[in-house]
Parts: structure tokens; sequence; C-alpha cells
């Protein structure tokens, strides 16, 4: 469009009348960042639970009576003035399996180990703290040794005479334990509780373990 001449000779701009202005066309380079920040949220959020699950909450590690080792069990009937009494004296190893299957190391308190003959306690025992590295497995082992304990005073004449002829003694074996996760982002975790709570049985013609239920089943001889 030619400039156009004032009346006083001097130039004048064209008219902005009839002339069409465009407007200008969006960057590739925005497009591309907002599409990459969207992706990366929709990562993140899907990465959430996934995160939750395998680094903030912690996996509960399999704590449990593998087998007990028998290395001497009796039932001793005696009879001394006219008193009566049916003796049990054992040496057993209790041999717990703990399995982390966390990926941050545990850390445990002392387990305290309790042998009951028909709720009447036999024999303690004591396992020392510990701390376990991450997906290990270890075994934890304690030894109970009980001598001349009276079933008479908890069983009859009967239930122990029944327990000879079948060959079988039960014994419950309980333990308890604290846990934590250590060497993630705080050693402060919340105590998490272990409870263990086996029925076993034990031969005293073949020294060796009968029978071993760890569901709270009994055996029904």
């Amino acid at each position: 469009m030619s400039n156009q001449y004032a009346g006083d000779g001097s130039l004048r701009p064209p008219s902005a009348q009839g002339h069409r202005q465009l407007a200008a066309p969006s960057s590739p380079c925005s497009d591309e960042c907002f599409c990459n920040c969207v992706s990366l949220f929709l990562i993140f959020f899907m990465l959430v639970p996934f995160m939750y699950y395998y680094i903030i909450q912690p996996r509960t590690p399999d704590f449990d009576l593998d087998h007990v080792d028998v290395e001497y069990f009796r039932i001793s009937p005696n009879e001394v003035g006219g008193t009566s009494a049916v003796y049990l004296s054992l040496n057993i190893t209790l041999r717990f399996t703990s399995v982390n299957n966390d990926w941050a190391k545990l850390s445990y308190e002392a387990t305290n180990i309790c042998v009951l003959y028909h709720g009447a306690p036999l024999g303690k025992a004591v396992v020392q703290g510990f701390q376990q590295p991450r997906h290990s497995t270890r075994p934890v082992d304690s030894r109970v040794i009980v001598s001349r304990f009276n079933l008479l005073q908890v069983d009859s004449p009967e239930q122990v005479r029944d327990a000879s002829v079948n060959d079988g003694v039960e014994l419950r074996v309980t333990a308890n334990t604290t846990w934590k996760i250590t060497g993630r982002f705080t050693d402060d975790f919340t105590d998490n509780q272990v409870h263990v709570n086996c029925f076993v049985v034990l031969s005293p013609r073949n020294q060796s373990l009968a029978y071993k239920n760890c569901d709270g089943a009994r055996k029904i001889f």
C-alpha cells in the first residue's frame, strides 16, 4: 500500500482500514513442554502406589517355629511312701526361622519363649535381640531344659498313662518378640508384634518330634 500525502505536503502512514492482522502461531516448543509435563505427572501418579508398597509401607517378616530337635526326653513314673509321681525331663532345641522380605534391614528386640504342658509352664528361654539384613533368612535357636516336672500336678494318672501308651506328649510353644524397620528413612517406626503359637507332640520312644502345627490346631490322639 502506497503512502498518502496530507494537505500540508507531509507523508501520512497508510490507513489501517482493510489491513488484516494475523495471529502469531503457537511455538512447537511450548506444546512439547506441556506434553512432557503431563506425561511426567501421569507417571508419578502411577508410581505412588508402588512407592508406598515397596518403600514406605514395611513388609511383615515371617517368624515361625521350624523344627524341634530332641536331645533328651523321658517320662519316669515314681512312687515313694505311697505318693505317686510321673516326672517329665527333657532337653530340646527350638529352631525358629526369620525371613525378611523387606528391602530394608530389620531390628528385633529380645524374643521370649515359653514351653507349656496343658497350660502349665515347663520352661522359658530368652533370645537376645538381633538385626537382620534385607532379603535374608536367619535361623533363631533356643534350648529349653526341664528336669523332673511332675505331670500329675496338671493331669490325672489316666491322662498321663494315655500319653505313655500313645507315645506322644503334647507341648505348646509360644514366642513373642517385637521388630521394626531400620535404615529406611528413620529408625523410629512403630514397633510391630510377632506372636508364635504352636502345638508339638514329642515321642519319648523315638526321641523325636512326631507332630507340629503352628495354626492353633491340636493333634487328636
